[in-house]
């Protein structure tokens, strides 16, 4: 159980910091680049803010486990599932993996492994 409360809290800490890593290679953008100039690059630049919430939520939501809070253990798995959404919205309106660098990866890495430090949950 505290294995995979450990494996959320890797993964939502992937998924904040694959926020302020590289998401555009030619432009050396960031996620959080892209959000601040979401007049340049339109709604695209809003799901970013999904991702990095549902790294937040991921992270709060695997620390209340380690630490025996189990009325809060929805957060986790809500972290992870809010985190792939954003990263799905960001996806299919930015233009897919051609286009990406690696710190878009490291947030969708981050929200299946949040996902998996909630499988433990119903026991």
């Amino acid at each position: 159980m505290r294995a995979l409360a450990a494996l959320g809290l890797i993964g939502g800490f992937l998924a904040v910091v694959g926020v302020f890593l590289p998401w555009i290679p030619l432009l050396n953008i960031s996620g959080w680049d892209l959000a601040s100039l979401a007049s340049i690059f339109g709604e695209v630049a809003t799901y970013v803010y999904l991702v990095l919430l549902g790294g937040v939520l991921a992270l709060i939501g695997s620390i209340a486990l380690l630490l025996g809070k189990r009325g809060v253990a929805y957060v986790l798995p809500l972290g992870g599932i809010i985190t792939i959404a954003g990263w799905g919205w960001t996806f299919v309106t930015f233009g897919g993996p051609e286009a990406a660098a690696y710190g878009f990866y490291f947030c969708i890495f981050g929200g299946i492994l949040a996902l998996i430090g909630s499988i433990g949950l119903k026991s």
